[in-house]
């Protein structure tokens, strides 16, 4: 079955979205590129690796994935004529707003990290095998061009308002959807009914309100794999009832609790729940355990 690459292939915490094929084998040469090279590797002042050594890079046909920190037009034109490209990996802080990827016919992974000054996706605009495309960096983001691309993933680390992501919904085949720094009002959740193809969405769990992850959970199908649970059982256990452990519910400023010592509030969220969701709202067992890891290292258990 066909995985969503930028969610299974990482490198770390710090660059999670930086991975690439596997068995990759690394050039820093510049002055050979053999005809077996897959992963060319260009690094910071070494855009003469694609000038210079124009002539053994043009047609190449084993070249898939290029990762650089620079870009410019001349070596855009180098990379229009591999034929088999399927990646491309792009980290710099400045990349001209003149540049369009669209002549990258076969390119079908676009990664880019640390675009700071990156204003808008005119670069990845029209291109027509794009399947994933990750975006780390940006504080303001013109989303117009995505409504030109048909992805079946996307994944955003960036800032932008909620009301410019109407071109996102055009992308109806979007199989996995990461939506770091966004924060979407809760009453536009209802939206992403019309991802009927989605099977994995993450979120920051830690930027929006637990009432957002209820409404998220009402319409999502059960079969969306997300990264949150609504409530989940820490290993901690209660200093004032010892053996039985914290609650811990998704969302900001929401710290553990134990019900017995704060039965109030596990009824303001169960309360919210219902109201949103028309459902109440299932509450972990202590008897039940099945342990596993929450993404900053703390043990907790779930429970169905």
């Amino acid at each position: 079955m066909w995985k969503p690459y930028v969610s299974t292939i990482r490198s770390g915490p710090s660059n999670p979205f930086l991975g690439v094929f596997e068995g990759e084998v690394h050039t820093w040469d510049a002055s050979t590129v053999g005809p077996e090279v897959e992963i060319l590797r260009i690094g910071k002042g070494q855009r003469s690796y694609c000038t210079k050594y124009r002539e053994a890079l043009i047609g190449h046909k084993s070249i898939k994935c290029v990762a650089t920190n620079d870009l410019d037009a001349e070596t855009v034109a180098v990379l229009e004529t591999l034929p088999c490209l399927e990646q491309l990996q792009l980290s710099h802080r400045r990349i001209p707003s003149s540049l369009n990827l669209a002549g990258l016919s076969s390119c079908r992974y676009v990664m880019l990290n640390d675009v700071r000054q990156l204003e808008s996706l005119d670069i990845v605009a029209n291109m027509p095998s794009l399947e994933c495309l990750f975006v780390r960096g940006p504080k303001t983001l013109d989303l117009k061009a995505l409504s030109t691309l048909n992805l079946r993933e996307l994944a955003m680390w960036c800032f932008f308002p909620w009301t410019e992501m109407d071109p996102l919904f055009s992308n109806t085949k979007l199989e996995y959807l990461c939506l770091g720094g966004i924060k979407p009002a809760p009453e536009d959740c209802g939206r992403f009914r019309d991802l009927k193809h989605l099977e994995q969405i993450e979120f920051n769990s830690s930027s929006h309100p637990f009432d957002f992850y209820a409404r998220m959970d009402s319409v999502l199908s059960k079969r969306v794999d997300r990264n949150w649970r609504l409530l989940v059982r820490l290993a901690e256990e209660c200093s004032v009832h010892p053996g039985h452990p914290l609650l811990q519910a998704s969302g900001s400023r929401q710290r553990p609790f134990c019900e017995l010592c704060s039965p109030k509030r596990l009824e303001k969220l169960a309360v919210c729940y219902a109201s949103l969701t028309g459902v109440p709202l299932p509450v972990p067992k202590v008897e039940s355990e099945q342990f596993g890891m929450s993404n900053d290292g703390k043990n907790y258990r779930f429970f169905t």
